[in-house]
């Protein structure tokens, strides 16, 4: 009737249909074309004209879960017939969850979906899904939704055939299920909306059967004992009523979990790639865009920035490249960076050189970097070093991202680096951990760790799936080393005419000495975990007492950046510079509990007595020791608290704690010897005033004293992380 209607309209230029992406689901990859339809349109006709029964309904469903998929890909095809009438589009949304942006964060109007399952499982109410943890979850927001309908009606084009749009993510920024649940969780933890204990237990089975016997026992007869129990205190029953909203979604839902499927959404990605960058901000639809944690411009800026103003007195200036954030705009952003406590030595000696700072506006995730056409000829004409470390650093980031930001940021930034008329040296900041299939890193460039032909490749095919990332990436252990590996080799090889040099940190820490001791800004690399350890909430983890800790102070690596850009000889290679410890000063977990916890401990900083940490070696033993030294204290804990009508809190810190740790396993289960012998040439080879002023020889530090003075720092300039 409406396409009936649509077909006298005098004014009509387009004839948008809103579809589902589930259209096709015998299929494992389902793209932006037009499938054959399930059945012939008249046959279904006749059939529900004579009556049909469920069993005979199954039948002519032919493989579609239910009716509303099977009718939805019955109507594109009735709705393609259009196109001979006016320009025709499909809209194919996968899971439509809350809106994303705009007009309210969050926002979303029924429990449809994917939603009510996760919202079960996080309140503790739902502790089975039918299904792998690995299965993608192909969410999409509303706003996104509504995004690609305006921009596709809008700039749609007339042709002979109907365009179909996937607005999806499975292929481009994937979820997993366990991931999706798993963020529900941390959520409900933290804000203790779960309704039933132990909100993080639950189990996947891809058998009915074990879903059926899981549900029973752990929630079906529970749930008569709870309503038994509030019956004997005079109180409604409600579990099992809850319970039949769980069974209901369970059942509308377990197709789609136990299935998993790639859906493409390569025209919806064009079509969003041809809009102005106005017009990208007003009407995001591109699913790469969901979810991603802003790339971080390292503290270790900041430690630059004041080291250059301080010690090097004849720069003229120093452009910052910084990005508008959450509507602040970059004066504003210069202006907050100043307010840090790091600042107050300039700000003292030579308040005037703050005014060589030149914000300028981009971003390495956009095309040119986002530059106005005339900023970037202010660089071109003014610049003469580069100095890059901005990057995503969270190490489960989806590999387009991480690789769009971490690679693709960085040839950008070179491509413009060598149109610059003075370039004298580009610094390119990595990290030491881009080759830890090798026990011992030297100061060299390694062969990539795959071809980027094959990494775009396998992007294309496999989308972010997880498990295939980590076989695909060789023995990395995520994709923040694998893409900076690759950009190490690629800088390598297309430098061209530009001098470069690499400067690989270990784990980077707090500051040794300048502008003050023991000063961090954030909870970055291996703070968190050090403080769990010293506060006594972590009691458990894999690795060895014996194994190095690589950590450097944050004002040795800055100090090493700046004399390589300054006194390395300019040659057709590519000179690589470790920022390390292990080889020359090697500092072990011992150190750390001899020093840091016991600093902590002496300032009454500890949550819980007596901190320490046992190391383990098996996955097993981890597990079986985690139960028994931690989830069960906890448990009782918590218990005890509320008996005394306090609040619990020691399951929620405790899975925060588990996360922290599992995130950095990989890290302490190993250990490597990092070589920094071309540091201390370079260092060596400076006059005795210069080798004091850029202190950055591991040797030279006192890591009793350090590893105080770190403490100390966390304690002063660290808010306490919210547990």
């Amino acid at each position: 009737m409406i396409m009936a209607l649509s077909r006298r309209m005098k004014r009509i230029e387009v004839f948008i249909h809103i579809s589902t992406a589930y259209t096709n689901t015998n299929r494992a990859v389902i793209d932006e074309v037009l499938y054959p339809p399930p059945a012939d349109i008249n046959e279904v006709h006749q059939h529900v004209k004579n009556g049909v029964t469920e069993e005979e309904t199954e039948k002519i469903l032919n493989g579609r879960p239910n009716t509303y998929t099977f009718t939805k890909a019955l109507t594109e095809h009735l709705v393609a017939e259009n196109q001979a009438y006016m320009p025709t589009i499909i809209v194919r949304p996968s899971i439509v969850g809350a809106i994303k942006d705009d007009p309210i964060r969050g926002w979303l109007s029924n429990w449809y979906g994917a939603t009510g399952l996760t919202v079960f499982t996080a309140k503790g109410l739902n502790r089975v899904i039918h299904g792998h943890p690995n299965h993608i979850v192909d969410l999409i927001p509303v706003d996104y939704v509504a995004n690609l309908v305006i921009v596709a009606g809008a700039k749609t084009y007339h042709s002979n055939e109907v365009s179909i749009y996937n607005c999806c993510s499975s292929s481009c920024n994937p979820i997993t299920m366990k991931r999706l649940v798993g963020l529900f969780i941390d959520d409900a933890v933290k804000h203790k909306s779960y309704v039933m204990p132990l909100p993080g237990w639950y189990v996947y089975s891809n058998y009915r059967w074990l879903v059926f016997l899981i549900t029973l026992i752990f929630q079906v007869i529970p749930a008569f004992l709870g309503d038994i129990g509030r019956r004997l205190l005079g109180k409604s029953p409600r579990y099992y009523k809850l319970q039949n909203l769980v069974a209901q979604t369970q059942e509308a839902v377990h197709f789609f979990t136990s299935h998993t499927w790639e859906i493409k959404s390569k025209r919806t990605r064009e079509l969003f790639s041809s809009l102005s960058l106005t017009d990208q901000r007003m009407f995001p639809c591109d699913a790469n865009r969901i979810g991603w944690t802003d790339y971080i411009t390292d503290y270790s800026s900041g430690v630059y920035i004041e080291k250059l103003l301080h010690s090097c007195k004849k720069i003229d200036k120093i452009y910052l490249l910084v990005r508008e954030k959450k509507k602040v705009d970059i004066n504003k952003r210069i202006v907050h960076m100043l307010d840090n406590p790091f600042f107050t030595r300039l700000k003292r000696t030579d308040p005037e050189c703050l005014k060589k700072l030149v914000p300028i506006s981009g971003d390495i995730r956009l095309p040119k970097l986002g530059l106005k056409p005339e900023d970037e000829q202010t660089l071109i004409d003014n610049v003469s070093v580069v100095y890059h470390g901005a990057a995503t650093v969270k190490f489960d980031e989806p590999l387009s991202v991480a690789m769009n930001i971490n690679f693709e940021g960085t040839k950008k930034l070179l491509e413009l680096s060598q149109r610059m008329k003075n370039i004298e040296m580009f610094v390119y900041i990595s990290t030491a951990f881009t080759h830890t299939h090798k026990k011992v890193l030297v100061e060299t460039i390694y062969p990539p760790p795959a071809k980027l032909e094959d990494v775009y490749k396998f992007i294309e095919e496999y989308g972010d799936d997880e498990q295939a990332t980590l076989k695909f990436m060789n023995g990395q252990p995520n994709t923040y080393t694998f893409t900076k590996a690759l950009s190490e080799a690629y800088l390598s090889k297309h430098h061209g005419n530009v001098p470069a040099v690499i400067i690989r940190p270990s784990i980077v820490c707090a500051t040794s000495k300048e502008p003050l001791r023991g000063w961090l800004e954030n909870w970055y690399g291996g703070t968190p975990f050090i403080m769990n350890i010293s506060k006594g909430w972590l009691r458990i983890a894999r690795g060895d007492y014996k194994n190095g800790l690589d950590l450097v102070p944050v004002d040795y690596t800055t100090n090493l950046s700046i004399i390589a850009a300054a006194k390395a000889k300019r040659t057709k290679d590519v000179l690589v510079f470790n920022s390390t410890t292990t080889a020359d000063n090697p500092l072990s977990w011992s150190d750390i509990k001899n020093n840091f916890s016991k600093e902590i401990v002496r300032h009454g900083k500890n949550d819980l007595p007596y901190p320490d940490v046992l190391f383990v070696q098996s996955r097993t033993a981890l597990v079986i020791a985690t139960f028994f030294m931690q989830t069960i204290p906890a448990h009782v804990l918590d218990l005890w608290l509320k008996m005394t009508g306090k609040e619990p809190k020691y399951v929620k810190i405790l899975h925060q704690v588990i996360q922290l740790r599992d995130a950095y396993d990989y890290f302490t289960i190993n250990s490597w010897v990092m070589r920094s012998d071309r540091t201390r040439e370079l260092h060596s080879s400076l006059s005795a005033e210069d080798r004091e002023e850029f202190q950055c020889d591991p040797t030279q530090i006192n890591w009793s004293e350090y590893l105080k003075d770190y403490s100390r720092g966390v304690l002063k300039y660290l808010k306490p992380r919210a547990m």
